[in-house]
């Protein structure tokens, strides 16, 4: 299967490409990958669709969040 993963150089976008590859062809795509997209843009995912071809699946995991230390109460 041809996968389009988009949020593809996160922490769980970038687990989920090594856990795809071994059996399937993977797209990856982020804002800061070969395959540009920013699903804030429709204009850019309008791109991504064009330019990738013959996709038999697309998952995402994509977000945009503040990281902060959590605070233990013990």
């Amino acid at each position: 299967m041809r996968i389009v993963v988009v949020g593809a150089t996160g922490t769980i976008g970038s687990a989920v490409v090594r856990a795809l590859q071994p059996k399937h062809e993977v797209v990856a795509a982020s804002r800061s990958s070969g395959v540009n997209v920013d699903i804030r843009e429709k204009a850019s995912l309008e791109r991504l669709f064009q330019a990738v071809k013959d996709i038999d699946a697309v998952t995402a995991q994509n977000a945009e969040v503040p990281i902060r230390r959590l605070r233990r109460s013990c």
